[in-house]
């Protein structure tokens, strides 16, 4: 090899070198550069784009804003406090939105939700106060989502449910037990008198519906006369007694322990009634399919009427959301079915529309029954 093909080949060598070290000093740049943004730090002052993204990363999930209060909402602000509880007011009725947006966990203890009546599961949450547990609600809380997974809530709202499980659960918001309602026995009747179904309903509700208002784990469902018949032949002290001890699937007292005698009896003829079947196992002559009282010409319908049939036949998908339902109270899901008309969706709710069976699979149902429950459902979703 000459001296001058030496040379040329040297200069090629060192080229090539110097090609590869500055690429390998650029690729160590740029792993660290990538590295910085996959790892929190300190942001670059001269690189906005980063700090926006990285403070959009870090924003709060959400936080709480009181009306009239200065500077709530700017960053930094303290978190909202209270001397005392406060009794929920402004009309935010709790019962309502605890069957619309937290029934599904805290009145199966799904997820872990403390379940509404379990007395043990709530005193220590309760201990936190009232504000505390409001915050949880709104921000969210292990597998709780924000707001219950409703956000068209507002704080009145959730604060009024919050108060209402606590009052269900026997409980004051410091977490004491309440002096009254212990375990809320049923008034008593006069001598003569059968069972207080108003509070029957509510145990129904609480306790009951999980598995009676939905047909889970093989009990038979509100409204079902053929599962309940053979049942009901044995006898109304008979049922109370399975309840009390529990029998197949079911747990003792539905699980939740708090209930009395009394109040499991009225559960019972609760859901005797609404079936429509006395306690032998016969038509009840009254209430078959209990419609609502006849509207006077050019009246709205039944919006009371409507929350019953909506509580027994439809809450199971309407008030979770399953198979697909627009949930009660989401506006968003709502609104191109209102646009169609309350005739059309009556309609729909009679027939069945995609994964929703005929009446909710309540076939005992009258239209101007289905048309009430489609009503209050709209009415509570614009």
């Amino acid at each position: 090899m000459s001296e001058q093909q030496d040379r040329t080949f040297m200069a090629t060598f060192v080229t090539v070198l110097g090609i590869l070290v500055v690429l390998a000093i650029a690729l160590i740049f740029l792993a660290r550069y990538v590295q910085h943004l996959a790892e929190p730090g300190e942001v670059p002052a001269n690189d906005p784009l980063l700090a926006k993204r990285k403070a959009e990363l870090l924003a709060p999930v959400g936080r709480v804003e009181v009306a009239g209060s200065p500077g709530t909402g700017a960053e930094g602000a303290p978190p909202q406090t209270a001397a005392a509880p406060v009794p929920a007011t402004g009309g935010a009725d709790g019962k309502a939105v605890y069957q619309s947006s937290c029934f599904a966990c805290h009145g199966t203890g799904a997820a872990g939700a403390p379940k509404v009546g379990d007395r043990a599961a709530w005193e220590p949450r309760a201990a936190q106060g009232i504000d505390t547990l409001v915050q949880h609600a709104i921000q969210g809380k292990g597998a709780m989502p924000p707001k219950g997974g409703n956000m068209a809530l507002g704080e009145a709202e959730i604060r009024a449910a919050i108060e209402h499980m606590l009052r269900e659960t026997g409980l004051a918001a410091g977490g004491t037990a309440k002096a009254a309602p212990a375990p809320k026995p049923a008034p008593a009747a006069a001598a003569g008198e059968g069972p207080d179904l108003a509070a029957g309903e509510r145990v129904y509700q609480s306790a009951c519906f999980a598995c009676h208002g939905t047909g889970a784990a093989g009990a038979p469902r509100l409204g079902d006369r053929a599962a309940w018949k053979d049942r009901i032949a044995q006898g109304i002290d008979t049922l109370v007694q399975h309840a009390i001890q529990g029998k197949g699937a079911m747990p003792p007292k539905g699980g939740n322990m708090a209930l009395g005698e009394a109040e499991i009896r009225a559960a019972i003829e609760h859901m005797l009634r609404e079936t429509g079947l006395a306690a032998g196992g016969t038509a009840k002559a009254a209430p078959a399919p209990k419609p609502a009282p006849a509207a006077a010409a050019g009246e709205g319908p039944d919006l009371a009427a409507g929350e019953r049939v909506y509580q027994s036949a439809c809450f199971a998908c309407h008030g979770t959301g399953a198979a697909g339902a627009p949930r009660l109270g989401d506006r968003a899901a709502w609104k191109d079915r209102i646009a169609q008309g309350i005739d059309t969706l009556v309609q729909h709710a009679i027939q069945g529309k995609g994964a929703m069976p005929p009446k909710g699979g309540r076939a005992d149902l009258d239209e101007r029954a289905v048309r009430d429950a489609v009503a209050y459902m709209v009415s509570k979703s614009r």
